[in-house]
């Protein structure tokens, strides 16, 4: 499976309370996932890898609109 396919699978992710972002990202050289989380008890539910794709977590704020 191509990362592509597995980032438009995981986009449902998106609705559960703590994940404000996915995105393909690079670890050790190789493509991988990147979530992003405003609530770290969310990571309890996040898996290692998803499809043969390292999942890689990054606690960040809560993403919002900015104005220009």
């Amino acid at each position: 499976m191509k990362i592509e396919d597995a980032l438009i699978e995981i986009e449902s992710w998106l609705f559960l309370d703590g994940i404000d972002g996915v995105a393909q990202g690079e670890y050790e050289s190789q493509p991988c996932i990147t979530i992003f989380l405003s609530n770290p008890e969310a990571r309890c539910i996040i898996p290692s890898e998803y499809k043969g794709y390292k999942i890689v977590i990054d606690e960040t704020d809560q993403f919002g609109i900015q104005s220009l």
